[in-house]
């Protein structure tokens, strides 16, 4: 399985997101395509582990950044959150480390986060940039909130 870019090809407009969309991207190639050997067979897989770990910081910070601007949308988008780390933790359940597929780990989170980005991180980047006034020298919106 070849790995086709999505973060960079498509941000969202808020540059926390896509930061660590391009992360979330880079860890699942290394981590789930590289084809690097498993430390722990026949336990709980540790790349499992440091992607939940991963993805629950980084919706962590997601979601403080929609409070503190009140994002309309961010039950929603919590509720989004809270069912791909629950199929997550089910692979790491149900998946044997070093017995696995890694692409198919790959491919739900993947998959997952593409449709993610489109339906639910556009709209809150378009929500963010009515919320901020242009800088008539730039030209464009600028912002910045510290998470």
């Amino acid at each position: 399985m070849t790995s086709l870019p999505w973060a960079k090809s498509h941000p969202s407009g808020v540059r926390e997101i896509d930061a660590t969309n391009e992360c979330l991207e880079f860890l699942l190639e290394r981590q789930f395509l590289q084809g690097l050997p498993c430390e722990s067979t026949g336990r709980h897989c540790p790349k499992i582990e440091d992607l939940t770990r991963f993805l629950a910081r980084k919706f962590e910070r997601e979601e403080i950044l929609m409070e503190r601007v009140g994002f309309p949308g961010l039950l929603h988008h919590r509720s989004e959150h809270a069912k791909l780390l629950a199929r997550v933790d089910l692979l790491r359940n149900n998946l044997v480390c070093g017995m696995y597929d890694s692409q198919r780990v790959f491919s739900v989170v993947t998959t997952w986060a593409v449709r993610h980005l489109r339906e639910f991180d556009d709209p809150f980047g378009r929500y963010l940039a009515q919320q901020v006034e242009p800088r008539p020298e730039a030209g464009k919106a600028s912002w910045r909130l510290e998470i």
